[in-house]
């Protein structure tokens, strides 16, 4: 894409990542949609030229789709899409509630989903644009105590993988954002909730882990930001993008325990096929706008 003023529609913009995407844009002479639950968090980022402010719940399928139109409408055009929105939610095994689970989902995968499918004509439309998926190396890497995060983020890196095959044929690149810990509000009350089951002690061990590096995260906020604003830019973007030293080194240990795994246990997959059996038909995975 190219690097003149592109149209930006950011969910959760108030605070967090979110909040310093949308300055940094904003920064670099791009036009922004800046949207959260409550707009009184979008205070700094003053309405005008170059600044739509806009209230969205992003559990709203209308409101979503009312937002977007809305931008596209304001500034005549869409061109990158960052989904922000969403929370951790935490607990152990035996305290997750099926209501509570439904919620988070509900933001960090339905939320996701909702902006993609009103945001994808007005790309198409504008010739092409961006879609950055703000997962988290949760999405890659489980962890004790993760599992109703570790699920959301999950789904959205499956629904993105998928969409960006979708796309990629209009001109539309996904990039899924793998952060590790980045010094924002992401470990206190405002962006973490804990399940409502389990035992105190339970309970109490999951806490103490998030606790124990909130506000020592190693990652600079602006220094994501000014990755992702740039990489809008590029004629090859990643489908994946890691951030963070942290997050490397976890992802890094997925991808060779899961080498390791294929190593030791490969040999079982590769079962006699059935007479008359049809491959998936499905070619070997890669950047999806790769030939």
């Amino acid at each position: 894409m190219s690097t003149a003023s592109q149209v930006w529609f950011i969910t959760g913009a108030g605070r967090g990542l979110g909040r310093v995407i949308a300055e940094e844009a904003l920064r670099r002479g791009h036009r922004v949609a800046v949207t959260a639950r409550d707009v009184s968090t979008l205070k700094g980022l003053t309405p005008g030229e170059r600044v739509l402010p806009l209230a969205l719940d992003v559990r709203d399928r209308a409101a979503v789709f009312r937002a977007v139109d809305d931008t596209a409408a304001h500034f005549g055009r869409l061109d990158v899409v960052v989904n922000n929105a969403g929370y951790g939610l935490f607990g152990p095994l035996e305290s997750i509630g099926e209501a509570e689970l439904d919620e988070q989902v509900d933001t960090n995968v339905y939320g996701p989903l909702r902006v993609c499918q009103a945001a994808a004509p007005h790309l198409r439309q504008a010739g092409g644009g961006r879609i950055f998926q703000m997962s988290s190396i949760a999405g890659f890497v489980g962890s004790p105590g993760g599992a109703p995060y570790n699920l959301s983020k999950f789904a959205l890196e499956g629904l993105s993988e998928a969409i960006a095959q979708e796309l990629a044929p209009s001109n539309i690149f996904v990039t899924i954002v793998e952060p590790g810990g980045f010094r924002t509000d992401f470990a206190d009350s405002s962006s973490v909730k804990f399940t409502s089951g389990g035992t105190p002690e339970q309970l109490a061990a999951v806490k103490q882990r998030l606790s124990s590096f909130s506000g020592k995260q190693m990652g600079d906020p602006a220094e994501a930001a000014r990755v992702i604003v740039d990489c809008a830019a590029l004629a090859d973007p990643p489908l994946r993008l890691i951030l963070g030293e942290d997050a490397w080194l976890r992802f890094q240990s997925k991808v060779d325990f899961l080498q390791d795994e294929l190593e030791a246990f490969g040999h079982l997959a590769k079962t006699k096929p059935l007479p008359g059996a049809a491959p998936l038909g499905l070619p070997p995975f890669n950047r999806p706008w790769r030939k």
